[in-house]
């Protein structure tokens, strides 16, 4: 076992054991690093980097700086071989014929890693909180539930008639409503797309949502990276996950497909009803050339708030259009979004930029709050508190306050 010297620093003393530089390539590489990128977060030369990988010799305080990045602990650089994989799966809401990427996959991981710690340390408090209470209705319906009964029970938790979502300005309106009725429920909603920087964004081909179904610390998490347009879906489907137990990243194996194509049907029921889903049938009738249908689908969708995409998917569920015919309207949609970002890509950056904290605090939701109240009674000491938010320690108070 590895010395661990003053306050906890690794310490490579005589007769101890060396690291083992497989483990050290793969905590590297499962933190979706390039040999490249993590040199120039370690303040080494990428030569350098090479040589302690084979040779198991970093410093102390460079096994130190390589647990934080990597995001690993200290002994798992020590072990044989690599733990067992999680196992993540597929979110099934992704194009099935894209292939995978094994740098996002790799990030992926890592941000499970880091929203499971997070959660955690959130569970524990609220578990020796004698005020907190389980949430009952987490896991309540089972898997089995028929889709009309997770339907009514979803619209009884939200307690938001259609009407409501309809009188919005933005999708992201539509978004923020539902989220504050979740928070206030007690379920934590983020918004996560990358590992603390741009460099390391998450495509939403890989994942657009996941949730972790406890009945202590609930968690909705939603890849910030995705379409504004997608997220309120994504956070019913992930709460019709919550409601059936069913939690973590979708999977697409037999039995996860059938609870991925309930969740899609569900939310996609909630947020289009199918007195609405009619009027759109009555917009395409007789039309068979996806090129005449796509911009009725898009124009349905942005009268309403909601994507394209949920307009698409639910005509093919209701039999409005054809599966080839809404395959291609898929691809017209994708390169129509594809569009658009480089459009937003190229477009001159505006001055200044949004405030640290604002943005910090829109990612996290009711995190914040949590926090706040952990820290005033000292539930959670700053260095915990800072896990939780995922900043530094001495941006906690500041964050807290803001607002």
């Amino acid at each position: 076992m590895p010395c661990l010297g003053r306050l906890g620093n690794p310490c490579l003393c005589v007769g101890m054991p060396l690291v083992n530089p497989l483990q050290m390539v793969w905590a590297r590489e499962t933190a979706g690093l390039t040999r490249e990128r993590a040199a120039a977060a370690l303040a080494i030369q990428e030569e350098r980097l090479a040589e302690l990988e084979e040779s198991g010799e970093p410093s102390g305080s460079q096994l130190a700086a390589m647990v934080k990045l990597y995001r690993r602990p200290l002994l798992v650089f020590y072990l044989a071989e690599p733990p067992a994989p999680s196992k993540t799966g597929e979110d099934f809401r992704s194009s099935a014929t894209t292939s995978r990427d094994p740098d996002m996959e790799a990030r992926l991981v890592a941000l499970l890693r880091d929203i499971r710690t997070r959660q955690l340390l959130i569970r524990n408090v609220l578990i020796e909180d004698e005020e907190a209470v389980p949430i009952d209705f987490i896991g309540s319906l089972g898997r089995n539930v028929p889709r009309a009964a997770l339907l009514a029970a979803m619209r009884e938790i939200l307690d938001t008639p259609i009407s409501e979502l309809r009188a919005q300005r933005t999708p992201e309106d539509t978004f923020k409503i539902l989220r504050r009725s979740l928070e206030d429920k007690g379920i934590f909603v983020l918004l996560a797309g990358d590992l603390g920087s741009s460099h390391s964004a998450i495509d939403n081909v890989i994942f657009r949502g996941f949730a972790i179904a406890d009945k202590w610390a609930p968690f909705i998490v939603i890849n910030d990276k995705d379409a504004k347009t997608a997220w309120s879906f994504t956070l019913l489907h992930e709460l019709a996950h919550l409601l059936t137990g069913a939690g973590g990243v979708s999977g697409s194996n037999s039995g996860a497909d059938v609870i991925e194509r309930l969740c899609n049907d569900v939310a996609g029921e909630f947020l289009l009803p199918n007195a609405e889903l009619d009027k759109l049938g009555e917009l395409i009738a007789g039309l068979n050339n996806p090129q005449e249908i796509t911009p009725l689908v898009i124009q349905f969708a942005n009268e309403r708030r909601v994507s394209p995409d949920l307009v698409a998917y639910r005509s093919l569920r209701g039999r409005l259009l054809d599966q080839p015919t809404w395959i291609e309207v898929q691809r017209l949609l994708s390169e129509r979004l594809q569009r658009l970002r480089q459009e937003r890509i190229e477009q001159p950056a505006r001055s200044g930029g949004a405030n640290y904290y604002i943005v910090r605090r829109h990612r996290l939701g009711n995190l914040v709050s949590f926090t706040r109240r952990a820290l005033s009674t000292g539930a959670l000491s700053p260095t915990k508190a800072a896990l939780v938010l995922g900043v530094k320690p001495r941006n906690v108070r500041t964050l807290v306050e803001a607002g």
